[in-house]
């Protein structure tokens, strides 16, 4: 009897493990803090910072989706999502607290450029944006966006090339928004969120999807933007798998691409070329 209730507490509490990493949404939340490593490594060179820039991004994303999750029970119910766990509040609050404070250690200028993307995040939901056509989509882009901005902040000077990079990340932040509105049109139709594909159709948003695909492979390519070459490359995939109807998988070639971006960046850096 002793082994059976040791091992039934083992699995529980690796159930309840498994239910936090689900509300963390890792996949999510470390795509979203690469878009801010992206920024710190392009301006700021390597360092110990570019650690902190990842772990403070990673602790807003956390927060941002899981007040999301709290507040938008009834569209996760209706595209059968999990339920968020007992202690979500005690964990998003956790969450606000621990990015704040590990943002603060980069000082300057660089907290407040932290509770830029925050605030958007949290107001998306409180000010139910996803309820208004055609604001949900290009709302995500430019706060998606803003996670870019927040990893340059520690250079303190603002130069054009920031806002290149921001135009770029807010479009990749569209379409992963617009791939997950089409995977979720079903449950996004019960309950009242005015996504593209929602009002205007679903073959109307997967050709809106393609051609933002497209439109960023181009100008990647024609501005031979090298260190943005993993977007340009694996959009390949991404546009096939959604001309196949097959969303999930035509996302996560985009999540991929902008997580390898980093890696490519400290490649160059490491080895002197950047």
């Amino acid at each position: 009897m002793g082994i059976y209730l040791y091992i039934k507490a083992v699995f529980s509490s690796m159930n309840r493990l498994a239910s936090l990493l689900r509300f963390v949404r890792f996949r999510m939340t470390a795509y979203i803090a690469s878009r801010a490593l992206i920024g710190y490594l392009l301006f700021n060179g390597l360092g110990w910072d570019a650690l902190i820039v990842f772990v403070s991004a990673f602790c807003s994303t956390v927060a941002i989706y899981g007040y999301n999750q709290l507040t938008d029970t009834l569209e996760d119910r209706a595209n059968k999502r999990e339920s968020p766990p007992t202690e979500g509040w005690r964990i998003v609050i956790l969450f606000v607290f621990a990015g704040f404070a590990t943002a603060w250690l980069l000082g300057g200028v660089a907290p407040y450029f932290w509770l830029l993307p925050l605030g958007v995040g949290m107001l998306y939901s409180k000010l139910r944006i996803k309820e208004i056509f055609p604001l949900k989509n290009i709302y995500i882009a430019l706060g998606g966006g803003l996670v870019f901005l927040y990893g340059a902040s520690p250079q303190m000077e603002f130069v054009p090339a920031m806002f290149v990079g921001y135009a770029l990340m807010a479009t990749v932040a569209f379409i992963v928004s617009l791939e997950a509105d089409l995977r979720d049109i079903t449950g996004d139709k019960k309950t009242g969120v005015k996504s593209i594909p929602v009002v205007a159709g679903k073959s109307t948003g997967e050709l809106i999807a393609y051609l933002a695909i497209s439109i960023l492979a181009i100008v990647t390519t024609a501005m031979k933007l090298v260190l943005f070459y993993p977007l340009a490359v694996l959009e390949v995939p991404a546009a096939y798998h959604l001309g196949r109807g097959a969303h999930v998988k035509s996302q996560t070639y985009m999540i991929i691409s902008v997580m390898m971006i980093p890696a490519v960046l400290i490649m160059l850096r490491t080895t002197g070329v950047m």
